[in-house]
């Protein structure tokens, strides 16, 4: 019988099937699109089991939290959601529900000249909005809901 303290998962390890955090960590680049707090929790929790900060960046358009995403926890810091959709593998989008659509416009702009924009696997943590809201926008664009 294993504990919660001894399960390979509180270890780090993957889940059944899966894959661990320590071999993402040297392939995944995972953006966040905002910078908020909910984008610092799940940073946090990404660097404290494994994830190396140069395989992490934010866009955020406020500039003080910029600077406290960067000089707390090291990851690179892009000028604009289009940027951070170029460069990573993986997007958390962790904006407030009612700037979401203009997040997204913005993208789509950006899509119709850039595959790799079009292309990018978002992760949505925005709360009340659904998979529908993010296929008007980017309707070849992979997304998985998880609020």
């Amino acid at each position: 019988l294993w504990t919660k303290n001894r399960s390979p998962r509180s270890q780090g390890g993957p889940a059944p099937g899966g894959v661990s955090l320590q071999a993402m960590s040297t392939s995944l680049l995972i953006g966040f699109v905002g910078g908020g707090m909910m984008a610092e929790a799940m940073l946090g929790g990404l660097l404290k089991r494994g994830l190396q900060p140069d395989r992490a960046m934010v866009s955020e358009p406020v500039p003080e939290r910029r600077k406290y995403m960067k000089d707390t926890f090291g990851v690179q810091i892009k000028e604009s959601n289009h940027e951070l959709c170029e460069a990573a593998d993986v997007v958390v989008v962790a904006v407030k529900p009612q700037v979401l659509e203009a997040v997204l416009a913005d993208l789509q702009a950006k899509a119709s000249w850039n595959p790799k924009v079009a292309d990018c696997l978002i992760v949505s943590i925005v709360a009340g909005k659904t998979l529908a809201t993010y296929l008007k926008y980017l309707p070849k664009t992979r997304v998985a809901r998880v609020m």
